[in-house]
């Protein structure tokens, strides 16, 4: 019985040692860290000491600690015993007891390396553990305050029983320089490829082994072929066994060979130096096979080999007592340790050679030595003083690689004075010192997070990993694992295989272990942290993406109503079985949550090119760019893809989003497709890690696949997240990402491959969506409880207020600008061109689309309802936006849905004008036939005595943009009334692309009464890669002397670029009468009113010398000319 009570009693105090403590031995003190890559007795002299800068003079060598822990990789399951700090090593010190550290004094200690080795009773073998995060443990040399431990020495057990003169030895051969997999997934690396060689040989050198003694050799390997292969084992050329794999199905989703282990005996009068050879037979020539590991269990002499042994015997085990006779052990500085318990040695006296123990049922294992000839560790680095476990609970933590340490505390320093949050910066060099004795280990970050939340389970809700990870752990390709990421135990079932940050976020008692089984099942552990990643590799990516975050949350030119917008995209294929989800997904975004604005993509609405590598759709592309440019808050896609792109149609590929500029309208990026956010290959940089990374565009963040998945899963997560990211907070804030990501995870679990999706971004960021403040009053002088219904040419009015947030309450303090948008159902159909015709029903047929005045918080707006509506009653949808005008930019919303629509008004209004069109390109100041870039917009003005037509159920009535009578867009989304005048508006649409030359633009209207106008434009391109400057004057021209200045005035084709003007005026002798230099930012098509001084130009006659250059580039252009000024 007390047994059992001092059992659970150690057991209690090892647990408390696991989980909290008060203070980091590296929190004072001089701390020295120490590599060491194998197991065994190391030694400091005194030169060591003194090389390291310690003044040894003065040095009580009493105050001489190590810290360190045991090798191996740490234990996943978060109920299993882990050290929590570093802790104190017991040591020896020649020579302190008269207090100095003199010469010839010296430290010796047992340390373990990176590799781990246990007996497993089950095989009666001894067995390695490969470390596939760390080559190499760490140790730390203190010199402090405090007596530090040394090695006790046990009482002497009278001699008795069986003696022992032999022991077991394993030797291994395994390094992780092969890895097996194309497209890489998967932890689990390889020691040797046969590739254009079928055969190895791998020499081992025991010495001491016993020839007798049968030598056992384990080993695993890996056929990656169609048909059954075999690999033959053979020592010294005769051959041992062989191990037999079978063959795979050729499929790029299948799995992709099969690993087979074995034991196997060879008996022979092998010697101490043996050669194991491996022949692998190739069934095909395409056929590959690798070598995991091999390793040896042999017997040896019991006997000091330079003055060293390591050992322990299996035999022991039946035995209650023995001896063991250990040869050549002599001298007055000869010892033996017990090193059971690595990091406590003790001292075994002995006697001529032997001593005894009690085995206890345990293999105990032993080390032997004399004299001090002991290699050193290699020292790495002195430490800066660090206290990770004397930190408060923070609300966030950022782990960050230090190289980019001055960015993850600037975006620290943010949330702090923006979020009120309580932020914890920690390098991965800290964390591992305090949580996994130096080594690089994805469970010392998962520790050091659960530390934190064990002590405040409901104040530590986010953790952000600053860089990149990859599969390649000890940066054997290239430097590519700057923080590393969790990479599933399989490695050759691309479906069944994952990497993910989610691991980092699974607090419980009961998780952490992972499980993986052979047909792919995981434990579905769930996430109590939020967890996101910025997967960079440089400082300056990351001082860009920190920059991104902060101008997305910070900056006003950021304020639009495409923060109410959400674009599902769908991929064409299988059977309309992605369409359909898109549909679905936008469905329940209209039902559930009409404060969004939803709008699809459904590719197989597009015409499609025949190339020769499949069909594409440039229309479809182009629409997804003129989205993402005009702004979505989400852009979510589902369907098949890759690292670079989206569906085999080439809708969105990385060389698009090297296009994108949309620093303004940044949108959240889901992707429910294969590999898209594959970040942890060394050698692709996929297309989620452009989107993030890049400066001036791209997404702020995307929940993103890094693997193969299936599109049951897809949904499924997609659902779950539209239903988190949507509910928005009682402040009227969306969730913070790592919210969102951590529910959708818990919640939309199907398989392993939701594990599959990691958050590239912040995890504390929301998006911007406008708060819901603004509420309709009346309609028509009626009250908004009561039933309205509205038919055709009905002219509406509608008021509302701005309000404080849940409350009935004006907010006079509320003055700017209100868009107002009236949504109708639109039928529609796909063209059924890839899968069958798909019809589906969407709630964004605009019915009106126009800007309002909000004043002391109320506003009025009117329209037209247009001819085109379906007749049949249903309901209206009324989306609203506002922002303020003054100095403090403030944005605010709201949705109105009980309004309906059928029939035609009473009262129709009646409109038989025809409106007027003022076409234009890029600007007012467009002049016809002027020179424009390939990347332009047109730009319109409409009138109409009433209003326009948007809707598009009318056939034929849209507004329409063609060009040279060959592409034609439908434009009426575009199309905004003008502010407090519903009959007049702009419309400003994107053209990219255009090619170079002479170009024809029309544009066709309708207004309400389906009278229509149109207009037509000559515009000439020129390659945005010249700088073409046309129409240059100086005006007037000749110049009076006593008109004051004169204005220079030309178009060009750098519209949105900063342009430096150098202008010369010359003497006719040559000679500089004035001159004058000026920068035109965000340059205008057309430049206009660009002044100069002539006043101390003498009448005659000069010349003009212009020199004008695209700021950042080589382009530029000279214009030359004569100006005459008059008397």
């Amino acid at each position: 019985m007390w047994k059992s009570i001092l059992v659970l009693f150690l057991f209690v105090i090892l647990q408390s040692q696991s989980i909290l403590k008060a203070q980091s031995v590296l929190a004072d003190g001089d701390v020295y860290k120490f590599r060491v890559t194998s197991s065994q007795l190391y030694k400091l002299d005194y030169n060591d000491l003194l090389n390291l800068g310690i003044n040894v003079s003065t040095l009580d060598p009493k105050k001489i600690q190590v810290f360190g822990n045991t090798g191996g990789m740490l234990p996943q399951e978060n109920a299993a015993f882990r050290y929590n700090d570093l802790f104190e090593n017991a040591i020896y010190i020649e020579g302190e007891e008269d207090g100095s550290f003199d010469t010839g004094d010296y430290i010796l200690f047992y340390a373990q390396g990176a590799h781990k080795e246990y007996f497993d009773e089950s095989d009666q073998l001894l067995k390695h553990e490969f470390n596939c995060y760390d080559d190499a443990n760490f140790i730390y040399l203190k010199i402090g305050e405090s007596d530090g431990k040394r090695i006790t020495e046990t009482e002497q057990i009278e001699l008795a029983g069986n003696e022992i003169s032999t022991f077991d030895d394993l030797h291994f051969y395994e390094e992780d320089e092969v890895y097996p997999m194309l497209e890489s997934t998967g932890r689990r690396w390889f020691s040797f490829y046969y590739s254009s060689t079928q055969d190895s040989e791998h020499t081992f050198s025991i010495p001491g082994r016993i020839p007798s003694e049968k030598i056992k050799l384990t080993t695993a390997v890996l056929s990656k072929a169609e048909s059954r292969a075999t690999f033959t084992f053979s020592i010294d050329g005769s051959e041992v066994d062989t191990v037999s794999v079978a063959g795979t199905t050729p499929n790029k989703y299948y799995r992709q060979g099969y690993i087979v282990g074995k034991t196997m005996q060879a008996e022979g009068n092998y010697g101490e130096t043996f050669t194991i050879g491996v022949n692998y037979n190739r069934p095909t020539s395409s056929a590959k096979g690798y070598l995991d590991y091999l390793s040896i269990n042999t017997k040896r002499e019991l006997k000091l080999y330079d003055n060293y042994v390591h050992f322990r015997s299996i035999t022991s085990l039946n035995e209650e007592q023995v001896i063991y006779r250990i040869q050549g052990l002599e001298g007055n500085n000869a010892q033996i340790w017990d090193i059971s318990n690595p990091l406590e040695p003790k001292s075994i006296p002995f006697s001529s050679s032997r001593f005894s123990d009690f085995p206890n049922g345990s293999l105990k294992e032993y080390i032997a030595f004399s004299g001090s000839s002991f290699p050193s560790p290699a020292f790495e680095n002195k430490v800066v003083q660090q206290n990770i476990h004397g930190s408060s609970v923070p609300d966030f933590i950022i782990l960050t690689h230090p190289n980019f340490l001055s960015e993850a505390n600037r975006l620290a320093d943010f949330r702090r004075m923006n979020d009120q949050l309580d932020v914890l910066v920690v390098t991965t060099e800290q964390v591992y010192n305090e949580f996994s004795s130096g080594r690089q280990d994805v469970t010392a970050i998962r520790d050091l997070v659960r530390y934190f939340y064990l002590q405040d389970q409901s104040k530590l809700k986010y953790l952000l990993l600053v860089g990149d990870g990859t599969y390649d752990f000890k940066n054997t390709l290239k430097e590519s694992t700057f923080v590393p990421v969790y990479e599933s135990r399989e490695t050759l079932y691309p479906v069944n295989s994952f990497c993910s940050d989610d691991y980092f976020g699974m607090m419980d008692e009961h998780e952490g272990y992972w499980a993986e089984t052979l047909d792919g099942e995981v434990d579905l552990d769930d996430m109590e942290i939020g967890v996101g990643r910025l997967p960079v590799s440089t400082l300056e990516e990351t001082e860009a993406i920190v920059s991104k975050i902060i101008y997305y949350e910070t900056q006003e030119s950021l304020a639009g109503n495409w923060k109410k917008n959400i674009l599902f995209v769908a991929d064409d294929v299988d059977g309309n079985l992605h369409q359909e989800d898109a549909d679905k997904l936008g469905v329940l975004t209209d039902s559930h949550f009409p404060h969004i604005d939803a709008k699809r993509l459904m590719l197989d609405d597009f015409e499609k090119t025949p190339t020769p590598s499949g069909s594409e759709s440039k229309e479809a592309e182009a629409f997804l760019y003129r989205q993402i440019h005009d702004g979505v808050l989400i852009v979510n896609y589902n369907g098949h893809g890759n690292v670079a792109g989206w569906s085999a149609k080439r809708i969105l590929t990385s060389s698009h989003i090297d296009t994108w500029t949309n620093l303004d309208r940044l949108p959240l990026m889901v992707t429910a497709t294969c590999d898209f956010g594959r970040f942890d290959d060394p050698y692709v940089f996929s297309g989620a890690e452009k989107a993030i990374l890049k400066s001036d565009g791209g997404a702020i963040a995307l929940l993103t696949t890094t693997r193969p998945v299936f599109q049951i899963s897809n949904y499924e997560i997609n659902e779950v997240f539209i239903e988190n990211v949507f509910e928005l907070e009682k402040s009227g804030e969306m969730a913070r990402l790592g919210d969102v990501m951590r529910k959708t995870k818990n919640e939309g679990i199907y398989s392993d491959n939701n594990r599959n999706f990691s958050l590239l971004g912040d995890p504390t960021l929301r998006l911007r969506f406008p708060k819901k403040q603004i509420q309709l009053t009346s309609i028509n002088e009626n009250s908004v409880s009561g039933e309205n219904i509205v038919g055709a040419l009905e002219r509406v009015v509608l008021e509302g207020q701005v309000q404080v947030a849940d409350a009935e309450v004006i907010r006079t303090d509320f003055n700017g600008e209100l868009l107002l948008s009236v949504f109708s159902r639109k039928e529609r159909q796909t063209k059924g061109i890839d899968s069958p015709v798909y019809p589906y029903e969407t709630m964004d047929n605009v019915l009106f689309r126009g800007w309002v005045s909000v004043v002391d918080g109320e506003f009025e707006a009117s329209f037209v309802v247009p001819k085109d509506i379906y007749y049949s009653e249903e309901n209206l949808k009324i989306s609203m936006y506002a922002t303020t005008t003054g100095d403090q930019l403030e944005e605010v919303s709201g949705t109105f849905t009980d309004l309906k629509l059928g029939g035609t008004a009473q009262e129709p209004v009646i409109d038989d004008e025809s409106p007027s069109i003022a076409l234009f390109m890029e600007d007012d100041s467009f002049v016809e036939g002027s020179v424009v870039g390939s990347d332009s917009y047109m730009f319109a003005e409409l009138e109409d005595n009433i209003g326009f037509n948007t809707s598009l159920i009318g056939v034929g009535h849209e507004m329409l943009l063609t060009l040279d009578d060959d592409s034609s867009w439908v434009v009426n989304d575009y199309f905004e009334a003008s502010l407090d005048q519903p009959n007049k508006g702009t419309i400003l649409f994107p053209l990219k692309g255009l090619e170079k030359g002479v170009h024809t633009l029309k544009l066709k209207v309708w207004d309400v009464g389906n009278n229509s106008a149109e207009s037509t434009i000559t515009f000439r391109v020129a390659d945005n890669s010249e700088f073409v400057v046309e129409n240059f004057k100086s005006y007037p021209n000749p110049i009076s002397f006593s008109f004051q200045n004169p204005k220079l005035t030309f178009n060009h084709n750098q519209a949105g670029e900063d342009i430096l003007v150098n202008v010369k005026i010359l003497k006719m002798s040559g000679e500089v009468a004035s001159k004058f230099e000026t920068e035109i930012s965000n340059a205008a098509a057309i430049v206009e009113n660009l002044e100069w001084e002539s006043q101390k130009l003498r009448p005659g006659v000069y010349i003009l010398v212009a020199n004008l250059m695209v700021k950042g580039t080589e382009l530029n252009s000279q214009k030359v000319f004569k100006i005459i000024v008059g008397d």
